[in-house]
């Protein structure tokens, strides 16, 4: 049966219009801060989840010293649980991230979207499409069927991109070395040989050659790894951060597919020539440039093993903050290339590997297999069981802690988040929303507040969009406003509207600080 729904998508943009009827009061109030760690912890022996212990079975400690557990609980999840719909059929309780690492899209990707949204995706989830360290953006719309058209029509074209600038940068590698082979072996050079080792003249010097193929090589590696494998950490902290705000189960659904490259191919055309050419310079000059070359040979191979930069920690603490479950679902890639000197090697070992350990970590699935919609079914119906304890350090102000669980469990292996940053001033945050009698209210907070003459002043753009049931627009406006207090208590009337469904989406950026809070809900009024 078509399912019909309207579609809680959240984006990570700026929206624009003009606010009207918008009354602000501001409440004086005093402030309680108790700093509370969250830690979710997930316990194996023998590589198998181990279920149903108890608080007494755990002990915190920080500096050495034993941490008075607060609160505990049992957190059983899976995709595919059920979970009881409201009269309306929209819920609040799951947001997904789709990463689509994909660089050959393929009949199977289309096809595990299909079974995304018809099998697992339910009316009011949230969901963030990424590619390539950026959000995807696409067309909204009321039913699956458009949504799974869309995504798989907008994905395709943007792989098809993609895949010309990978094919461009394989051809100038080619280009390259063919016209090394050639210059090497005393063959006839090809059209624009002479351009490619930065000399017009006929008579080009063999060293100087292979320096600018080495040069051009690094040129064309580095610029693919900066876009397609190393992960923008900023981004990526900036998404997570907003996540961690919003309420209910948090899932990350990878679709990586292993990057390939030219690498030189052993005793292949041209790593030969150059081998040969090596062992020609015997001379106190000759020796002078095989150094030369040598040195470019490894800094290539150490530019090509991206283990040294790659931020892998840092990638590894952004996710685990958020109390999320990451599944990896990894796929082969199609590409070939036909050639005598270079071969397509896998490159993106470390972006994997971090992604594995992601997923363990998480509690997470992990498989490799082509039948893309097999293996998202597997993931969905894999069961996340950890424990969640809370701890209140005797320090309000939460500095920089690391802590050590311990389980009354022999051979048991316990994975938590070890390392507890200095905590930042949280972003804003919209809160207490309530809809009733033709009437919304809530509370902004943590907003940053500067010196206004002699007044501290927060100052926030808030826009709100509110849908009827046939998803017209029917409110949509924006407007600056000044907090002179720590809350905001914000209250609008809508007396023109009729009694009925609505969905509301409620942005709040900190003009101060350049955060942004996006609030979404189905209401009635």
């Amino acid at each position: 049966m078509k399912k019909v729904f309207r579609m809680g998508v959240v984006f990570l943009g700026v929206f624009v219009l003009g606010f009207t009827g918008l009354m602000v009061s501001q409440q004086i109030h005093e402030e309680v801060t108790v700093t509370v760690l969250e830690v979710p912890i997930r316990v194996l022996q023998k590589g198998q989840v181990v279920k149903g212990l108890t608080e007494g079975d755990f002990e915190v400690f920080e500096k050495g010293k034993k941490q008075e557990i607060i609160g505990f609980d049992i957190v059983s999840r899976r995709i595919t649980a059920p979970i009881e719909q409201p009269q309306m059929g929209f819920h609040n309780k799951r947001v997904f991230i789709l990463i689509f690492n994909v660089f050959d899209y393929f009949g199977a990707v289309g096809e595990a979207i299909d079974n995304f949204f018809e099998d697992y995706f339910l009316p009011g989830d949230q969901f963030i499409i990424v590619t390539e360290n950026q959000l995807f953006n696409f067309e909204m719309a009321e039913t699956i069927g458009e949504v799974k058209t869309n995504l798989k029509e907008k994905l395709k074209e943007h792989k098809k991109r993609t895949s010309t600038s990978i094919f461009t940068a394989y051809r100038e590698i080619g280009e390259m070395g063919n016209a090394l082979y050639g210059l090497l072996t005393g063959r006839t050079l090809g059209t624009g040989t002479a351009g490619t080792f930065g000399s017009g003249s006929m008579s080009i010097d063999p060293t100087q050659a292979i320096m600018a193929f080495y040069e051009n090589y690094q040129r064309v590696w580095k610029s693919y790894k900066r876009m397609y494998l190393m992960p923008e950490i900023e981004f990526y902290r900036e998404l997570v951060n907003q996540i961690k705000i919003m309420e209910g189960e948090k899932w990350i659904i990878c679709f990586q597919q292993r990057d390939l490259f030219p690498q030189l191919r052993k005793e292949g055309e041209v790593e030969r020539e150059i081998t040969t050419y090596l062992g020609s310079l015997m001379d106190r000059r000759g020796q002078m440039e095989r150094r030369q070359i040598e040195s470019a040979q490894m800094e290539l191979q150490r530019s090509m093993a991206i283990s040294r930069n790659f931020p892998r920690e840092a990638l590894e603490g952004i996710f685990l903050d958020a109390n999320l479950t990451f599944h990896l679902l990894l796929m082969q890639s199609t590409r070939s290339i036909d050639s005598q000197s270079f071969e397509l090697v896998n490159v993106d070992h470390d972006l994997e590997s971090c992604f594995k350990d992601l997923s363990f970590i998480t509690g997470g699935y992990t498989t490799f297999s082509h039948q893309v919609a097999e293996a998202l079914k597997a993931a969905a119906e894999n069961e996340d069981y950890h424990y969640v304890l809370w701890i209140s350090p005797e320090s309000k102000a939460l500095k920089e802690k690391d802590i050590k669980v311990n389980v009354n469990l022999e051979d048991a292996q316990v994975i938590f988040r070890k390392h507890f940053a200095k905590q930042m001033n949280p972003p804003v945050v919209i809160k207490g929303f309530k809809a009733k009698d033709k009437a919304i209210s809530f509370v902004i907070d943590n907003y940053e507040r500067m010196k206004m003459g002699e007044v501290l002043n927060g100052i926030a753009e808030v826009k709100i969009t509110l849908y009827d049931e046939n998803s017209q627009i029917v409110f949509d406006s924006k407007r600056k406003l000044q907090f002179p207090n720590p809350e905001a208590d914000i209250g609008i009337t809508f007396n023109t509207l009729d009694a009925g469904d609505y969905f509301i989406i409620i942005e709040v950026r900190d003009m101060i600080s350049n955060e942004k809070h996006i609030f979404s809900k189905p209401i009635v009024l």
